[in-house]
């Protein structure tokens, strides 16, 4: 809050001096009547009151551009009466909202009360469906395009409003070139951002430190309902709602969520340059996307080790079977296909399902391909299916099974899709699954990063094959 507290305090020291010096204008420019109402007379007194209001409409016409389906300003009056009477009306007009602007956002100033942030919060801050623009903040706002719209609705051809002039310079000085009055208005509606901004940010505390409780015995039913305050009844399905599951991300300010929610933010509210760091939805805290932290609870941990592999055996092989008695562990009837690009690993890890009694199906050349394709195909018993990516990623269709094992990275991204779209394609009603076995720290961690980043730059399969014989 110190950081709004000051951003509140620099915008209303900057809008003071702006306001002194109109106001020392005003004192030094004082007239009993408008300058204006002295011409028109004079153009009276001397008879050439009509070549004055023709002199005025040819300036209009010619400089000032018409609005689409409004009277144009020329077409207002027709005699010195009548530009008068347009005079007076509009400078009184722009009085009274000028008026209306700084005292709406006078009324703003000094801390807010419970009543203005609750009504800020229902209308736009958080509001149930859309936002309702009724609370005070938003109807000066309503006040500010009035008197802009007053001010600025007719401008020299070929150009655009002054509030659209206005550049702001990297020291936060507004360009000096504007008019005093225009600046003035201009740091008026800055220092109206400000406070709104203020009360948002104590929304934002308000939301950072709420817990979710159950409603007291004795404590009224808030009307209209709070998220934060749940009735007795509600205590089981939000507990559901707010389990984290097995599987969270933790943020370097310590804060979790869950790996659908943190996908969400990661995806859409990413901030920096690059996009590549989020904030922390409680603190507001960054952290990079490198720094955000997987967590696997104890217990997902000890229900893979529980599963014991048999055999001694790399550490890749034991976690490409374990993964097997995994997906039969809880889906018997799931089918898989091993996919490998050398024939010596699928023999090894043949070895491995041998050992841990097994039941699979290999491909290893052109004798016995269709019969053992058929047996995985059509024999229950048989669910786990061993291809070498050169023959057993062109022209099969194997529908039949809904998991793919990629042993190791494919150098080529198009023999990878062709493997999964033995599985993935046209007449497949399960959801599919790709794993992936990659060794951390080791060249195939680098082999897959260089992989996704070639992907991404859309470059040849030539350059991507100079990148891994340099490695």
């Amino acid at each position: 809050m110190s950081k709004s507290n000051a951003e509140v305090s620099e915008a209303q020291q900057a809008l003071q001096p702006v306001l002194q010096s109109i106001r020392e204008l005003q004192r030094k420019i004082h007239f009993p009547a408008p300058w204006w109402l002295d011409v028109i007379q004079r153009a009276i007194q001397y008879a050439i009151d009509e070549e004055l209001v023709q002199s005025v409409q040819n300036e209009i016409s010619s400089n000032y551009k018409q609005q689409t389906n409004k009277l144009s300003m020329a077409d207002k009056f027709r005699d010195c009466r009548g530009l008068q009477y347009v005079l007076s009306t509009q400078m009184e007009e722009l009085k009274n909202c000028q008026k209306l602007v700084r005292d709406g956002v006078k009324n703003l100033e000094g801390p807010p009360s419970q009543e203005v942030i609750q009504a800020a919060t229902i209308c736009h801050l958080r509001p149930a469906r859309l936002p309702l623009n009724n609370c005070v903040f938003c109807k000066v706002d309503e006040l500010f395009t009035d008197y802009e719209s007053k001010l600025f609705s007719h401008t020299v051809k070929g150009q655009t409003a002054i509030f659209e002039e206005m550049i702001e310079e990297e020291d936060g000085l507004v360009d000096d070139r504007l008019p005093i009055t225009s600046r003035g208005l201009w740091l008026l509606h800055e220092y109206w951002m400000v406070l709104r901004d203020h009360v948002s940010a104590i929304d934002e505390l308000a939301m950072a430190t709420e817990r979710l409780r159950v409603r007291l015995p004795d404590e009224p039913k808030p009307n209209p309902p709070v998220l934060h305050i749940i009735e007795p009844h509600e205590v089981e399905q939000n507990r559901v709602k707010l389990d984290l599951g097995k599987l969270w991300a933790v943020l370097t300010c310590g804060h979790c969520f869950c790996n659908e929610c943190i996908a969400i933010i990661i995806g859409q509210y990413s901030v920096g340059t690059q996009r590549s760091a989020i904030k922390c939805a409680i603190c507001r805290q960054t952290t990079s996307h490198r720094e955000i932290s997987y967590v696997f609870t104890s217990e997902t941990v000890n229900e893979e080790r529980d599963i014991p592999v048999n055999g001694s055996h790399s550490t890749k092989v034991e976690a490409v079977v374990r993964t097997l008695m995994k997906i039969q562990h809880r889906d018997p009837g799931a089918k898989s296909l091993v996919f490998s690009t050398w024939q010596d690993v699928l023999d090894i890890i043949s070895k491995a399902l041998q050992d841990n009694s097994m039941v699979f199906s290999q491909i290893n050349g052109i004798q016995k391909f269709q019969e053992n394709l058929s047996a995985f195909k059509y024999d229950p018993n048989i669910n786990i299916l061993l291809l070498p990516l050169h023959t057993g990623s062109n022209g099969l269709n194997i529908i039949e099974a809904t998991q793919v094992l990629l042993v190791e990275p494919i150098l080529n991204p198009a023999h990878e899709l062709q493997a999964i779209g033995r599985v993935h394609r046209i007449g497949q009603t399960k959801s599919t699954i790709v794993h992936r076995f990659l060794i951390k720290a080791t060249i195939e961690e680098r082999m897959q990063a260089m992989l996704k980043t070639a992907d991404r730059s859309h470059t040849s399969t030539s350059m991507k094959q100079d990148h891994f014989a340099s490695l």
